[in-house]
């Protein structure tokens, strides 16, 4: 599978350019993933906007939060654009200095999010001549600040952690070497379950965890239905 990623670009085309860069932040080790291609942006004179979506019902950040230790993990500042839809926030973005780094409001407080809404998708792709998603773990899913907004994007790339992960995915899904143990864990989903029957099918051992295996359990009747 062929993806361009952000890295095709050389910097001097970057220069200027705004770039939308959709990072997983759900936990410190996904936000850890993304500064690679936060860096590489900011380093080439980009003017980046950072959008994600993270948190639970009762306890979802504001991007104050988010982008407060962003701004530590990456060793420089990370703003907040208060007023990122429409006009206001196209003008807003073009006054941002080259390598400078704003975060857009969460977008967990966005109804449509993670119903792909057109409208919202339309307002992320407006801000931005480049839409970058890092967040690889998310991209199975339609929201709107993935496929709505990549649909809509003057240029769509993939991120470095992107990359990564699908290169990595490709392995797992090509011919493995013995001896050979595939590890799958995470949130259960639908896709998953048949990712992880196609690995199961070329690995030599599986080893399953996390909300994964409690599938696998109740299907064999070990756990009751409610353990899922």
């Amino acid at each position: 599978m062929t993806v361009a990623s952000i890295d095709v670009m050389p910097p001097a085309e970057l220069t200027g350019q705004a770039v939308l860069v959709r990072i997983d932040a759900q936990d410190e080790v996904r936000m850890r993933d993304s500064l690679s291609t936060l860096a590489f942006v900011a380093d080439a004179g980009a003017r980046v906007i950072v959008a994600t979506h993270c948190g639970l019902p009762d306890a979802t950040p504001h991007a104050d939060a988010i982008g407060a230790r962003l701004s530590e993990l990456l060793e420089r500042k990370v703003g907040k654009l208060d007023q990122w839809k429409g006009e206001a926030g196209v003008r807003a973005v073009s006054h941002l200095s080259e390598g400078e780094i704003m975060m857009i409001e969460n977008l967990a407080f966005e109804a449509g999010e993670m119903d792909g809404d057109d409208s919202l998708a339309d307002a992320l792709a407006r801000l931005a001549d480049i839409y970058c998603n890092d967040a690889f773990a998310l991209s199975h899913e339609i929201r709107a600040s993935t496929v709505g907004v990549a649909k809509r994007a003057k240029r769509a790339l993939a991120g470095l952690t992107f990359e990564r992960e699908l290169r990595m995915l490709e392995v797992m899904l090509g011919e493995l070497r013995c001896p050979s143990l595939a590890v799958l864990g995470g949130e259960l989903s639908k896709e998953k379950l048949l990712l992880a029957e196609e690995i199961a099918r070329r690995a030599e051992r599986t080893m399953i965890a996390g909300q994964l295996a409690l599938a696998f359990l109740v299907a064999r009747e070990i756990l009751p239905s409610s353990a899922l």
